[in-house]
């Protein structure tokens, strides 16, 4: 029982953090950093992949990069990935076609 009730409160952590996630995306998009039309769940979720990804990586093998001196150069993809990759947006409304008789 005790260990179903760490999974369960670890989800919720996790929720959680996609919710704040979210939350620093639409404000970004207010400011005018992100586009509109960005999926805010897909970006949170590939965010905290993207990073998670990283850290693990260098956690395990720090010789494989100088993890200092790539930081911004990662964070900057990450942006231009947000930014411009089609994959993170909101589909677009299929317009209702009408019947020709």
């Amino acid at each position: 029982m005790k260990c179903y009730r760490r999974i369960t409160q670890r989800k919720v952590l996790y929720f959680s953090c996609y919710e704040q996630i979210e939350d620093s995306l639409n404000h970004s998009i207010q400011l005018g950093f992100l586009p509109s039309d960005l999926h805010l769940r897909r970006a949170a979720v590939t965010l905290r992949a993207y990073f998670s990804g990283i850290l693990e990586n260098w956690l395990f093998l720090p010789e494989s990069f100088d993890i200092h001196q790539e930081a911004p150069t990662l964070v900057d993809s990450f942006i231009d990935m947000l930014r411009f990759s089609p994959a993170l947006r909101l589909p677009l409304a299929t317009p209702v076609q009408e019947n020709a008789d």
